[in-house]
């Protein structure tokens, strides 16, 4: 009795929205996740396109930096410490209405 031919295996079609991970992430190939972020301007931007978190995207990028790939580097925002620390400051108005109240 003659082998039959063997099966071809297909790839299934590649689904527009792929299936997240169990903690939420896309499966993103390193080529896709190279191209984003070479064309975005922030990382929140390429964690948007990509739908993946925000340390995931800082831990893939240290990952394949290490492997050699040069890729770009994006500036940090800067805190404005002193403008936080003023807003915890009373207000002239607010202080002397609480003034005011005390019995």
């Amino acid at each position: 009795m003659a082998n039959p031919a063997p099966k071809t295996q297909q790839n299934p079609p590649q689904k527009a929205n792929p299936e997240p991970q169990k903690d939420g992430r896309l499966k993103v190939s390193h080529k896709k996740f190279v191209l984003t972020w070479q064309a975005s301007k922030s990382v929140q931007e390429v964690c948007d396109k990509l739908g993946i978190y925000t340390n995931y995207a800082y831990a893939r990028a240290g990952f394949l930096r290490k492997k050699g790939v040069p890729l770009k580097q994006f500036s940090r925002q800067t805190t404005d410490y002193a403008a936080l620390a003023a807003l915890c400051q009373p207000e002239e108005d607010e202080e002397i209405v609480n003034l005011q109240e005390t019995p």
